[in-house]
């Protein structure tokens, strides 16, 4: 017999407070995905999901959408790296200056 997943989201709009029980409640009730995205300005999705991942053991955690007019690419992409294993690479200078602006 296959499992069936089934998920939540957790929308930008709830506060940030909310996400640990959120993310705690839905692996206590055998969910087996939380899903996440930013909205127009209102970004840290990534972080978001790093967050959400080290609250868990089982629940996958997935990002569905990341606005791409609103984002330079090179920086989601460092955000992302950085968010999922913030030791595992480390920034070049010239990156952690673009980084600050």
């Amino acid at each position: 017999m296959s499992t069936i997943a089934a998920g939540v989201t957790f929308r930008p709009q709830l506060p940030p407070e909310r996400l640990r029980d959120f993310v705690v409640s839905a692996e206590a009730a055998g969910l087996t995905d939380v899903w996440l995205w930013e909205d127009c300005f209102l970004e840290g999705g990534p972080t978001t999901a790093a967050a959400a991942l080290a609250w868990t053991s089982s629940v996958r955690v997935g990002l569905g959408l990341m606005p791409v007019p609103l984002r330079n690419p090179a920086r989601a992409a460092m955000v992302a790296v950085r968010s999922a294993c913030p030791s595992a690479v480390p920034a070049p200078p010239a990156l952690v200056k673009i980084w600050q602006y």
